[in-house]
């Protein structure tokens, strides 16, 4: 799963929030994206909504990867899985 997260972290946006499976080699398109600065992280496994949550995603942060969504922008990014805690 990856998810995209606001930067700096906007709580009671919900809206700022998506998530997306990847395909089978790992590729994902994330639509409708608002203009802004944003964090990407992919998961091997996720609690559903634990990535809206700030301390949840704090020893997370190295392994994200920031962008900057411009509008009607596309970007590419290559991400590192964190692994599953178990």
């Amino acid at each position: 799963m990856v998810t995209l997260v606001p930067d700096p972290i906007k709580e009671g946006r919900s809206d700022l929030y998506r998530f997306v499976n990847t395909d089978r080699k790992g590729y994902f398109a994330i639509g409708n994206v608002p203009p802004g600065e944003y964090k990407v992280f992919a998961w091997e496994d996720i609690e559903p909504g634990a990535y809206m949550d700030p301390e949840f995603l704090k020893p997370h942060e190295s392994d994200a990867q920031k962008i900057t969504v411009q509008p009607n922008g596309q970007q590419q990014v290559s991400l590192q899985q964190i692994p599953a805690v178990i």
